[in-house]
């Protein structure tokens, strides 16, 4: 299943979602290494609810050549008056030679831009790259590694990011999931998901929480849906 890595990683635009760089699959942030087939799309909608704003992301993903695919996120997020808006352009390679024994291997990489309140232009955009793994440890449950940099232009930061995560098959009908993701300058943030496939690998309807650690009351919930297989 491809997933989408942007995501989380703005986790409030410094939170959009917590850098996973371009793309991490509903329900998870840190991604795995299954990319769309060339002409083959997903859309995936979701809507995330902290103390005090909410985030509506739309992200469509399409594959443009073999184990090539190309995405695109946009974040808005409420009360616009006191909050920025995000937009971000990534891609995902993960060509079939790429593997080690069970690992399959994979390399993404994007660029963020964002739009503080109350001003019309989109500001330099900050980028970002990353390394993915995924290994198989039975026939229900997969591992998933991510290890990356992050740029942050108007900061003039640099972030090494990490992310790793568990996703169980419970059913053909029914995915759950578990993440830890951190970097160089914030605290671990862990999440938990669940999947379930109305159309088995078709279209999914998902639940999320994760927790930032930033303060006290760092919850983030979430809801939405992926539609996948979507052909041009």
């Amino acid at each position: 299943m491809a997933q989408l890595t942007f995501k989380r990683m703005l986790c409030g635009l410094g939170t959009i979602a917590c850098l996973s760089g371009a793309h991490a699959a509903r329900p998870l942030t840190v991604d795995d290494t299954g990319v769309n087939e060339v002409g083959t799309c997903q859309l995936e909608f979701w809507r995330d609810h902290e103390h005090g704003s909410r985030h509506v992301h739309v992200a469509p993903t399409c594959g443009v050549l073999p184990g090539l695919e190309l995405n695109l996120e946009v974040v808005r997020r409420s009360p616009a008056s006191e909050q920025s808006q995000g937009r971000f352009l990534g891609f995902r390679w993960v060509p079939q030679s790429a593997k080690w024994g069970e690992w399959q291997f994979g390399l993404k990489a994007g660029w963020l831009q964002e739009k503080p309140p109350e001003q019309k232009r989109w500001q330099d955009g900050d980028w970002s790259a990353a390394v993915m793994a995924s290994r198989p440890l039975s026939d229900s449950v997969t591992l998933l590694i991510n290890v990356g940099h992050s740029h942050l232009t108007d900061q003039q930061q640099k972030l090494t990011t990490h992310g790793v995560a568990l996703m169980w098959n419970l059913s053909p009908r029914w995915m759950l999931y578990a993440e830890a993701l951190g970097d160089t300058r914030h605290t671990v943030q862990k999440g938990a998901g669940l999947r379930h496939w109305v159309i088995p690998e078709v279209l999914g309807l998902d639940v999320t929480a994760m927790r930032t650690n930033s303060r006290a009351d760092s919850r983030i919930w979430g809801i939405g849906f992926g539609w996948y297989g979507i052909r041009f």
